[in-house]
């Protein structure tokens, strides 16, 4: 697919060009975490979907656990939970 080709040759050429022997070592450790990732970084550009809404669904349920910690019945802490 043209555009998945154009996001990795994309990447691959930011990543070449910090890891140009002038740049500082921080700039060179960067363009080989992008080398490292090209294939994923490509991949979001082609379908541009995230783990976001998996991330907040867990983080709420993290903070439910949290504050239901006082629950004594099991039954009214799932209930909480699909709630």
């Amino acid at each position: 697919m043209l555009g998945d080709q154009y996001a990795t040759s994309t990447v691959e050429q930011l990543a070449e060009d910090l890891r140009d022997p002038g740049t500082p070592t921080e700039i060179n450790r960067l363009g080989c975490t992008l080398q490292h990732w090209r294939t994923q970084i490509s991949n979001w550009y082609y379908a541009q979907v995230s783990n976001g809404p998996t991330e907040a669904a867990n983080n709420l349920l993290k903070r439910i656990k949290r504050v239901g910690s006082h629950f004594t019945n099991f039954g009214d802490y799932r209930i909480r939970m699909l709630l």
